[in-house]
Order: structure tokens, then C-alpha cells, then sequence
């Protein structure tokens, strides 16, 4: 086991440091400090680098040639040779493990000495001795092994143990190895243990000192003496010189609300029927209690000089003497907090806002934007108030001249005159802040790191050699030389890893596209308290001109990144102290990810003139499909146009205009007339469809009845017509090609029926054949296509027929579908003909 003797002043702190530290391994055979200040430590599993703050880690995966590391040292050039018992000799330099060539055919070297830039290398095994220059190992011709033996002599760190300042620390000889690095020691006992000595500016030999009193309520500073009352209401004094504790008196339960106030040399403490005096005196104390019925009792109290000012629920209680009240009940809330400014300004607090209070006239304003408040002060001009998590500094009229965002309960302040400083006690330390020509700034600040506990101060007491902080068990003092002490430190990128790969950050580093969540650990390389120090980074996309960051501050050893988008990244990585705003130092790391195949410049590029060339091709398909589809309506109207000049042949004019002659001749005037305006009327509606190319079924179906009534007036024979029509169809708003149906018509009366000898019946037919189309019949009981009689009729071309197959086919084509379609349909009975059917369908389109 170590032993430590410690000086009088208890300000050394003895700490064993293990592998929850951030070490390997807890077995360390060594260690050396470098040219730039890190400790190498040379463990089990293998090396560690500290930076004052935490531990790089170098192993196997690093390129290591084992993790059993025993021995480390360092040469002129800073190169940190390993000694291990595998094959070659290895170094670190740069945080990178370098080969030496030459040297993998034997195993144990070991550093011996240095001398004009040549590294002599000896073995465990024999005494043949080696020596680097430049990478490469070669052989020397010294054998002596007298030699050898003084050089490993020169080499025993444990002989410079005589240059170790205040040896008084070391007390008995189980040390192997001990190194000072300015305040710190290390030490590595026989055990392998290894330990860190600090020397601090706390001393902590009394922060137990009234730890036997239970519980602490309230506590008070006066001339050396701490007046102590604990949750069990006993009064106790504690004197700082003598170191002694006294007890004074124990109160009653129905006291609970005791406060210690001090008056000139007094210690005040007033119940419900008594005043209580502890009177300091040069050569001790004076306890006296007079009864006298007072009523400041209460929550919380604070005077200035004789005048004392209490809480109770939402009075102040100005003078116990005048009973002078002043009454805040439009506050609602319970009052927690006062301090007496001056006579005429008190200021009082509680969860819902800060209030100052003129007692002289009553009034008060309020700040209703700072909640929580824990404690109230004040310096030479200004309201100082602490809450749950930040820390204000006020103007009398409330206003907030600054606010520090502290995320940490204030528990209590002190101003201390002589340096214009205000301490806080928070649960993150004691934070110095300096008002330097009216402005407030963070200074500095201690806390566990340094060697202060901070989870239960009391009140702080800035004294003339040091400053007094009582806690709830005793107090530690703190040298006033912590804070002239220059904050120095770096901030170090340790690895900047990708999906579990490490990159060397010293150059530009290049990502493949998936390569996107960064984590970069770093650290900060000090021997001062990292409190004191802000890390901030600004990440920059290059691609983007608009892309200037703000600098963001952060607090994690792992800073990230998640789903980079593809382009030239400049990260910088920067440390600010506490009582500057500018950068100590700036790490600036370059990488790139590259974009995948389309989101490359020349891809995006070539799906632009892709685009382009796409563009102007459909543009001469839409041009050509438009002349083709204006072809195709042209064609169409000259199609539509022989039907209508089919529909007035000179035949079927003539037959009209002798049947009407005939009929004025040899019929009675009422049925001339009568054939004489259906033949009008068809002639008129043949004009007016012909002015358009599409017309509805009801008008179409009204067409063919005016076409058969003036055919049935040209020929004796007489031929019915039925008409079939779905009911839930609606004729007048169905859109159907005009003059379609006649000619089909036509050909059922002159080729079908009118050769037949039986009786004549035309059948049309017009129902939904889908939810989209219409289907059209006409049926006849002609004589049918193949009748003999009607051969000569058969090689003659239905000028019509082929009419409305081109209109199909071209409607088809215009509207890019097949809904139109036409179909004949011989119907037989066995071999025998009994008629014709034509099937028309059209699709469902609406006007």
C-alpha cells in the first residue's frame, strides 16, 4: 500500500486512477511525458494518452503489435518507442504506430539512449546492440555488455526520483516510478497501481468539522464564528481559531421559523417571546435571551444595521418596535425571500415574480418575468438574484441589465467589496464573476475538479486571505491564488469515425455516399478545470453559397452528424474560456462526400439535355400526331360530306319529286301536301346536321323517321319499323357522329326488302352494351346478302357501307380508342336467309 504524507494545509488531493477514469487497463508497467505535455501510460492492454482531461486509447486495432506494452520512451524527436516482447520495433509519433524497417526478425528490443539523432536499440535476449537512423534498423559493433548494463542505467527513470520536488510526499520506498508534471504526480506502485497527487488551493481539513450536529437549517458568519442552527433547533457556535463547537440552547418546536441575523458583533435570533444574543467578544462569546414579545419570526428576515425586515405569508414586517406592516395581498402568493437594499427599497421574491417594495409610501413594481427565486443579494449599486436555474443582476426598477444562463440552481451569493466579485454557489461549483467599468463576467470556475464539494453550500464568505465556504457538515477555505492561475487549454479532435471506421482528420478525408453519420470524439487538452472552458463547432457545406453557419455551442465528447447530404465540408471545432469571447484555438477538419451517380453536376446535366431532347422530340410527335389527327377530321368531313350527298343522290330526288307530281295528279290534295312537307323537312334537317359533325341520338333517330316516311311515299310496298329502346337511357344527351344511320337504313330498304316477297319489318335496337358504350341494331328480314337474286347487287360496292366503316375506323384513330365499331351480320335459319343485322356501337359521350 502507498502511503502519502500531506502538508499542514490539507491542500492535496490523492487519487487512484482506474479503468472508469478512461485507462485500459488497471495493471500500468510505465509511463513518460512528452515534448507537448500528454502523459503515455503502458498498460496490459495497451497505451493511453492523457491530455489532462481524458485518455486516448491506442490497441492492437490501431496497429499495435501487442497490447502488453511494459516499457515506454521518448526520444528528441518526440517519437514514443514501445518495448513488448513481439517481433519488431515499434513507435508512435503523431498518434500513429510506425514500423521499423529491418525489425521484424527478432523480438524484445528495448530502448537504451539516444545520441546525435540515433536511437540505440538492445535486447532481452542477448547483448547485441542496434541502432535506427532514420526508419531503418542496423547493427552496431559494441558487444559489450558493460556497456550495455550503463546504458540501461542511463535509462532508469527511477534514478531521477531525486528531482521530484517536496519529497516529504514520499514516505516509504514501495514506488516503481513517479513523474511531476508542474502541480501533478504520478506514481505507479509495486502493485502496478496507478495514482495522481495533486496539489490544489482548497484546504478540506475541516469540512467535517461540526458534521456530529445532524442537519443544518440556518447558518451565519460573524468575526470568525459560524452560529449554527440545525432541524432539531439547537443553537450551536462554532469559532474558527480554536476550531471549538458550542452548544447554546435547543428552541421549541413552535419556533420553526428561526432566523440568524447579525447586528454590529451580534448574532440575533428572535422567537415568539424572546430575543436571543450571541455578542462575539475578542477572547470568546456572550449568550444572553430577553424576553420580550417581538414579530419578526417568521420565514425569512434581513436587516440593515438595527432596522430588521420580516416575511410573513404576504406582509412585511418593517419595525418590530411600530408593528409597521406592509400589506401585498394583490400578490396571491406566500413571500419566500427579502433583502433590505437600503431603507427605502426591500425586495422581496417568490415563485411567481420579484418585487421591490418603497417603505415609505408602500408602493412596489413588479418583475413578473423572473420566476423561482431561491436567494436574493446585492453589490455596491445593483439587486443580485439567484433561481432555480439562471442568475440575474437588476436595476431598483427591476429592469435586467444581465442575465447569465446558468441551467443550475444559484443556492446562495456573496459580493465581496475590496475586488468587486460576486460569488454563487451552484450545484455545477462556486462561479467567480468580475464587474470590470459596470460590466458582469464569468470569471471563473471550481468545484470538485479543483477539489471543492459543492452539493451543500451554506453561504460563502470572501475573507481577506481566503474565502470561507460553509457547508452542512463543516467549511473548506480556498486560496485566493486559484484565480490569478491563466486558464490555458486546447480543444483536441481525438477520432473522427465514420459507420465504425476511423479516418486520419491531419488530412482531407473522402466519403463514399453512405458514408454520412459522422462522429468526431474530442476533448479538451488542460490542466485546468474544464468548466472554464465553452466548446463550439461550425459545420460548412462549400457547395452551398449561402450556407454560413453560426458557430453552436456543445458539450458532448461525441459530437455528430447524421444524414450528410452529398458535397465539401469544413468543420471547425473551437475552444472559448470563460472570461473571454474569443477562441483559444481552432481545430479545422476537411472531408467531402461524394454524391451519389444522380447527384453528380455532369448526371444532372445530362438529364437536362436528356430533357431537352425529350421535349423536342414529343413536341414533333404532339405536332405530328396533331397533323395527322387534322388529316384524319379532314378525311373525315369529306367522308361526312359524301354522306350527306349519298342521303340527296339525283335518284332519290328524282323518285321524291315524281311521287310528289304523281300524288298532286292522282291523290287528293291533304296527302300531296302531306309528302310534299316531309320531303321539305328531311331536305332542311339534311342541311342543318351537315353543319356539324356530331349530333345527339334522339336527333338522329328523329332524322331516319323523317328519311323512312318519305321513302315509304316513293314505293308502293309498304315495310313496318319497330324501335327497341332502353328506358333508363336519355337520347338528347348522347353524342353520336351525324348522319351514321341513314345509309345503314338505306340498304336494308333497297337491297333487303324491297326484293323480298314476304312481309317487310325493320327493327331497331338501342341499349347500353357496357357502362361506357351504347350498341345500335338494325335488323331487316330481307332477303339477305346471298340471295341469287341479288348478285349483280353483291359485286357493286355499298357506296354508303364503306362510308361509315372509314368514319369508324377514322374516329377510332382521332380519339386513340376502339370503342366505334361496325359490324354486318348475315342471320340464317339453316342455309336459308331470313335477314340482315348491323351492329353500331358508339361510346357513351355526353354534350
Amino acid at each position: 500500500m502507498l502511503s502519502i504524507l500531506v502538508d499542514a494545509q490539507n491542500t492535496t488531493t490523492f487519487k487512484e486512477i482506474t479503468v472508469k477514469d478512461g485507462l485500459p487497463s488497471n495493471l500500468v508497467y510505465s509511463f513518460v511525458k512528452d515534448k507537448n505535455g500528454y502523459i503515455w501510460f503502458a498498460t496490459d492492454n495497451g497505451i493511453s494518452k492523457y491530455n489532462g482531461t481524458s485518455f486516448k486509447n491506442f490497441s492492437i486495432k490501431d496497429g499495435l503489435p501487442t497490447n502488453d506494452i511494459f516499457e515506454l520512451n521518448i526520444d528528441s524527436k518526440n517519437r514514443i518507442w514501445l518495448d513488448s516482447y513481439q517481433n519488431g520495433l515499434f513507435y508512435i509519433k503523431n498518434d500513429t504506430v510506425k514500423l521499423v524497417k529491418n525489425s521484424l526478425m527478432e523480438n524484445g528490443y528495448r530502448f537504451l539512449f539516444e545520441k546525435s539523432d540515433t536511437v540505440f536499440i538492445g535486447s532481452n535476449y542477448e547483448n547485441r546492440i542496434r541502432y535506427t537512423f532514420g526508419n531503418k534498423m542496423f547493427f552496431s559493433s559494441i558487444k559489450n555488455k558493460e556497456k550495455l548494463n550503463f546504458d540501461n542505467n542511463y535509462r532508469d527513470t527511477i534514478k531521477n526520483l531525486k528531482k521530484i520536488k517536496n519529497e516529504s510526499f514520499i514516505k516509504n520506498k514501495n514506488i516503481l516510478n513517479i513523474i511531476e508534471n508542474d502541480t501533478e504526480k504520478w506514481i505507479i506502485d509495486k502493485g502496478n497501481k496507478l495514482y495522481l497527487l495533486k496539489d490544489t488551493y482548497i484546504n478540506n481539513k475541516y469540512k467535517n468539522a461540526y458534521s456530529s450536529i445532524g442537519i443544518l437549517n440556518h447558518v451565519n458568519y460573524l468575526n470568525n464564528n459560524i452560529a449554527i442552527l440545525n432541524k432539531n433547533l439547537d443553537l450551536y457556535l462554532y469559532n474558527l481559531v480554536s476550531k471549538k463547537l458550542s452548544y447554546i440552547k435547543t428552541y421549541t418546536k413552535t419556533n420553526h421559523n428561526l432566523n440568524i441575523l447579525k447586528i454590529s458583533n451580534k448574532f440575533i435570533i428572535s422567537n415568539i417571546d424572546t430575543k436571543d444574543i450571541i455578542e462575539i467578544k475578542q477572547d470568546g462569546f456572550e449568550f444572553k435571551s430577553v424576553k420580550t414579545p417581538v414579530l419578526y419570526s417568521y420565514r425569512s428576515s434581513d436587516n440593515i444595521k438595527e432596522q430588521i425586515y420580516s416575511l410573513y405569508i404576504r406582509k412585511v414586517l418593517v419595525s418590530p418596535n411600530n408593528k409597521h406592516f406592509i400589506e401585498l395581498d394583490k400578490l396571491k402568493l406566500r413571500l419566500n425571500n427579502i433583502r433590505a437594499i437600503d431603507k427605502k427599497n426591500i425586495i422581496v421574491s417568490n415563485e411567481n415574480g420579484i418585487h421591490n417594495i418603497n417603505s415609505l409610501n408602500k408602493a412596489f413594481k413588479s418583475n413578473f418575468n423572473i420566476k423561482n427565486t431561491i436567494t436574493l443579494s446585492k453589490d455596491s449599486n445593483n439587486i443580485l438574484v439567484g433561481t432555480t436555474k439562471d442568475f440575474y443582476v437588476l436595476d431598483k426598477q427591476l429592469n435586467i441589465i444581465k442575465k447569465f444562463n446558468l441551467n443550475t440552481k444559484v443556492n446562495c451569493i456573496a459580493f465581496e467589496e475590496k475586488s468587486n466579485s460576486i460569488f454563487l454557489a451552484t450545484l455545477k461549483g462556486i462561479i467567480l464573476i468580475e464587474i470590470i467599468n459596470g460590466v458582469y463576467q464569468v470569471k471563473q470556475i471550481i468545484n470538485e475538479f479543483d477539489g471543492v464539494s459543492t452539493s451543500s453550500i451554506k453561504q460563502i464568505v470572501p475573507r481577506a486571505k481566503n474565502i470561507l465556504v460553509i457547508q452542512s457538515k463543516g467549511f473548506s477555505t480556498i486560496d485566493w491564488d486559484i484565480f490569478k492561475k491563466e486558464l490555458k487549454g486546447e480543444i483536441e479532435v481525438l477520432k473522427f469515425k465514420v459507420n465504425d471506421s476511423i479516418f486520419n482528420h491531419n488530412k482531407k478525408i473522402v466519403l463514399e455516399r453512405s458514408f454520412n453519420n459522422i462522429n468526431i470524439e474530442n476533448s479538451i487538452k488542460t490542466k485546468s478545470n474544464i468548466a472554464n472552458f465553452n466548446k463550439f463547432y461550425k459545420l460548412t457545406n462549400n457547395n452551398n453559397n449561402n450556407n454560413e453557419n453560426d458557430w453552436i455551442e456543445f458539450k458532448e465528447s461525441n459530437l455528430k452528424f447524421s444524414e450528410l447530404n452529398q458535397g465539401d465540408y469544413t468543420l471547425k471545432i473551437a475552444l472559448i474560456k470563460t472570461d473571454s469571447n474569443i477562441f483559444s484555438n481552432v481545430e479545422t477538419i476537411s472531408f467531402s462526400i461524394t454524391p451519389y451517380i444522380w447527384e453528380r453536376n455532369s448526371f444532372i446535366l445530362l438529364l437536362i439535355f436528356a430533357a431537352i431532347l425529350t421535349t423536342i422530340f414529343l413536341a414533333n410527335q404532339y405536332r405530328k400526331k396533331r397533323l395527322e389527327k387534322y388529316l384524319l377530321i379532314n378525311k373525315l368531313n369529306i367522308l361526312e360530306m359524301k354522306a350527306i350527298k349519298s342521303q340527296m343522290n339525283p335518284h332519290f330526288i328524282f323518285n321524291s319529286l315524281n311521287n310528289i307530281q304523281s300524288s298532286f295528279l292522282l291523290d287528293d290534295e291533304v296527302k300531296s301536301n302531306k309528302i310534299f312537307v316531309n320531303f321539305s323537312k328531311l331536305l332542311r334537317t339534311t342541311l342543318e346536321m351537315s353543319n356539324t359533325e356530331f349530333t345527339t341520338l334522339k336527333k338522329e333517330i328523329n332524322y331516319i323517321k323523317q328519311y323512312l316516311s318519305v321513302i315509304q311515299s316513293n314505293h308502293d310496298t309498304l315495310f313496318d319499323v319497330f324501335y327497341s329502346i332502353e328506358e333508363n337511357l336519355d337520347l338528347s344527351k348522347i353524342k353520336i357522329p351525324v348522319l351514321i344511320l341513314q345509309p345503314i337504313i338505306e340498304n336494308a330498304i333497297e337491297h333487303g326488302l324491297l326484293p323480298s316477297k314476304k312481309e317487310k319489318i325493320i327493327q331497331i335496337n338501342i341499349y347500353c352494351n357496357s357502362k361506357k358504350t351504347i350498341k345500335i341494331e338494325i335488323i331487316d328480314n330481307g332477303v339477305g346478302r346471298n340471295d341469287k337474286k341479288i348478285d349483280k347487287l353483291k359485286e357493286q360496292k355499298s357506296y354508303g357501307t364503306s362510308i361509315i366503316k372509314n368514319r369508324i375506323e377514322l374516329l377510332n384513330k382521332i380519339n386513340n380508342s376502339k370503342f366505334y365499331s361496325f359490324n354486318i351480320i348475315d342471320l340464317k335459319n339453316h342455309s336459308t336467309s331470313k335477314g340482315t343485322k348491323v351492329e353500331i356501337i358508339i361510346p357513351i359521350i355526353g354534350f
